[in-house]
């Protein structure tokens, strides 16, 4: 059925009419509410779109069948609210698995609606400025806050994502602009999914929370208790912080940090680096098989002391901390991955050859780094495979050795005016970026000396100016095979 408008149909034939397509189609309802106008679609079949008044809301879902209904996304934009009927009426969709609620304002029932689908709700989505008590609790300055009910009270949740606009999201005494988690499955090392019956059994689920824009917050243990699943182990944590964290604030947390391996952090002001290698440091000590850590404006150009000694770090993304160099120390030996993304080196660091195992290095943004092939050569592993060097201002690349061995190689938003001589040495490449470098100039000349020489090559960016019609009709012509970008 092609989109319909039903503006001036009476009530009655409306309800008709979408009773019936409600029934024959589903399983899943879209409703969109944006003024007076609301749009209902019905997926996994024909579309019906109809303009109607405000007050057909509820009716619209009770015309669709609740043992159906799996899916349910409401929006709502206008000075009017969502109307606390077609809240009730989403009650009744007791199969109802994945709901969305996108609003200016949700109805005081929201709770109770949300209780009432709990059994079966596996990923809730909720974004509103303005929400009515008990959802919400208002603090000191008058801002509306978010408090949706503990992840302990939806027994099949795998995913939640709650933010507001305007103000903040009360979990727990802490308060926060955004939070998003996930509950997967996952499938334990060494088990081969094909041909093998009895793989979905020994599927093991982990869980990642996103705390974003974290301010005031209080002790940590709570907060992960009640938005956490005691049953999976939360695998990765990450913190956006908006305001200073005490040590203390983050301890006592061992029982949930026993299975981390993935921790980030990130400053978003100032104020919110104050103390901050000793936050790193008491999380730390609470996650003995640590094995990814992100730290992002926190360190103000001092490497955190404590994490020289550490062990057992298989990637380690530091950015935008001002650090000048990488101090030497334990920490390095098993690393595989390492970012210093917009720091402020000037050279290779030379702590790099006790790196032994790295293969991933990103050092995006240095602005005023230097790269010498001596160095990169005497300090960074043979084993590197990817290397990220966009916009660094780099004039030259220079020929060194771990060049035949990279597959992956990001050279975006650099100096060079040609294609570089050195990259006739990585014959391993399958995917190269020379987007972003308005002064580079490639002939079709340049195009048959690349693939000559890249013969695995197998994804390439370009976004340079000289010639490039005719480069990309080149590369169209003699490897038709390559994805461009």
């Amino acid at each position: 059925m092609a989109p319909c408008s039903l503006l001036r149909l009476p009530d009655e034939l409306l309800t008709a009419i979408i009773e019936r397509v409600g029934k024959s189609e589903g399983p899943s309802v879209t409703l969109r509410v944006a003024g007076m106008v609301q749009v209902l679609q019905v997926h996994d079949g024909d579309v019906l779109e109809g303009i109607v008044g405000g007050g057909l809301t509820a009716r619209f879902l009770r015309c669709l069948l609740p043992a159906a209904a799996r899916e349910a996304q409401l929006e709502c934009f206008s000075s009017t609210p969502l109307p606390a009927e077609a809240m009730a009426a989403l009650a009744s969709l007791t199969q109802l698995q994945r709901l969305e609620l996108n609003s200016d304002e949700l109805p005081a029932n929201t709770t109770s609606t949300l209780c009432q689908l709990s059994a079966s709700l596996r990923s809730l989505f909720l974004r509103a400025d303005d929400i009515p008590l008990p959802l919400a609790e208002t603090n000191s300055d008058d801002d509306t806050q978010l408090q949706p009910p503990p992840t302990t009270a939806f027994p099949a949740l795998a995913s939640f994502d709650y933010s507001t606009e305007e103000g903040t999201i009360k979990l727990v005494g802490c308060e926060v602009h955004t939070a998003q988690y996930e509950n997967t499955a996952c499938r334990p090392a060494g088990i081969n999914e094909e041909g093998d019956e009895n793989a979905a059994a020994q599927h093991t689920r982990d869980q990642t929370l996103h705390l974003n824009g974290v301010e005031r917050p209080p002790t940590l243990r709570p907060l992960l208790d009640s938005l956490l699943s005691r049953c999976t182990p939360l695998r990765r944590l990450h913190l956006d912080l908006y305001t200073p964290v005490t040590a203390a604030a983050v301890a006592g947390c061992q029982h949930q940090f026993t299975t981390l391996t993935g921790l980030s952090l990130e400053c978003r002001s100032e104020a919110a680096t104050e103390g901050l290698p000793a936050v790193l440091q008491a999380l730390a000590e609470q996650a003995p098989i640590l094995a990814e850590l992100h730290i992002t404006r926190g360190l103000d150009g001092t490497f955190p002391a404590f994490l020289l000694q550490r062990t057992g770090l298989r990637e380690l993304h530091l950015s935008f901390n001002s650090l000048a160099g990488l101090p030497p120390g334990p920490f390095l030996s098993g690393l595989q991955t390492l970012s210093m993304f917009g720091e402020s080196l000037r050279r290779l660091p030379t702590s790099l050859a006790a790196a032994t195992a790295l293969s991933s290095l990103d050092l995006s943004q240095n602005v005023n780094l230097r790269l010498f092939a001596a160095d990169m050569d005497a300090h960074v592993s043979p084993r590197l495979r990817n290397l990220s060097l966009t916009y660094c201002w780099l004039t030259l690349l220079p020929a060194f050795s771990q060049l035949s061995g990279l597959t992956s190689l990001n050279l975006a938003g650099n100096a060079f005016t040609s294609l570089p001589p050195a990259l006739a040495r990585a014959t391993s490449l399958v995917c190269l970026n020379l987007s972003n470098m308005d002064s580079m100039a490639l002939s079709t000349a340049d195009v048959d000396a690349l693939l000559a020489r890249c013969p695995r090559l197998a994804s390439l960016r370009l976004w340079c100016n000289g010639g490039r019609p005719a480069v990309c009709k080149r590369l169209l012509c003699i490897a038709p095979h390559l994805i461009l970008d």
